[in-house]
């Protein structure tokens, strides 16, 4: 199943990003993500996601984006 969690250490060439990526799910929340070996292009749209997922988060944190336009 493809959850939106936390990537740390890492995992998929990132850290510090909640994105979706398939996971194995319990009761308890995420037991365990399922690394899939992306193709070249893939690995790049999803970095590309998460540079602009980052640069949203900062953005919001400096107060820089408005909230409700």
């Amino acid at each position: 199943m493809t959850v939106s969690t936390y990537l740390k250490d890492g995992a998929y060439g990132q850290d510090d990003v909640y994105i979706g990526v398939p996971a194995i799910v319990n009761q308890n929340g995420v037991r365990e993500l399922l690394k899939l070996d992306l193709t070249e292009g893939d690995q790049q749209k999803l970095d590309n996601s998460c540079k602009i997922l980052k640069e949203m988060r900062e953005n919001l944190r400096n107060g820089d984006v408005p909230l409700f336009p």
